[in-house]
């Protein structure tokens, strides 16, 4: 039990994509008395890489990569750069680049390939909806940015679809 609790707390300093927040003062799950403030949200839609199974339905890379340009152009962020920050981006609606590549830079803590969004707390109202309304057979992560990279992705979470494994240990 100690290992397991020590993995966790040393979870969100070894996660690439998803780093805790800089500040120091966050409690994490299980040692918090409260869950800690929502800072913003991601939301990442998973589908599987060229050559691997169901690759020409629902979750291909095509399905995945036209729905990012639906939500492109339903956002007007044609001409918005990229997100370059997994926790600030002037606390602007942003979307990064896809990873095609899981586990590694912004696509750590998924086994497949995704590609998401950085949401503001302030645009959510408008957001999530459309993603709700749009991703037919694509399965969605939404998680909010705590500074508490576990939790955000599990206690936290919630999935449009069908829930995906997620690597949560290093």
């Amino acid at each position: 039990m100690l290992s397991l609790s020590l993995s966790l707390c040393l979870l969100p300093l070894l996660a690439s994509a998803h780093p805790a927040v800089s500040s120091s003062n966050v409690t994490c799950p299980p040692d918090a008395t409260s869950p800690p403030p929502i800072l913003s949200w991601h939301i990442h839609t998973l589908f599987w890489p060229d050559g691997a199974k169901d690759n020409d339905g629902p979750h291909s890379i095509q399905a995945a990569l036209e729905f990012r340009d639906d939500f492109i152009d339903a956002f007007d962020l044609r001409e918005a750069k990229e997100c370059d920050s997994l926790q600030d981006n002037d606390n602007k609606l942003c979307v990064f680049p896809p990873d095609i590549d899981p586990g590694f830079g912004f696509a750590a803590p998924f086994i497949t390939p995704s590609w998401a969004v950085f949401l503001p707390k302030a645009r959510f109202a408008e957001v999530y909806p459309w993603f709700v309304q749009h991703h037919e057979q694509l399965d969605i992560l939404l998680h909010p940015n705590t500074g508490c990279a576990v939790a955000d992705h599990t206690d936290y979470a919630s999935w449009l679809g069908q829930e995906w494994e997620l690597k949560l240990s290093f």
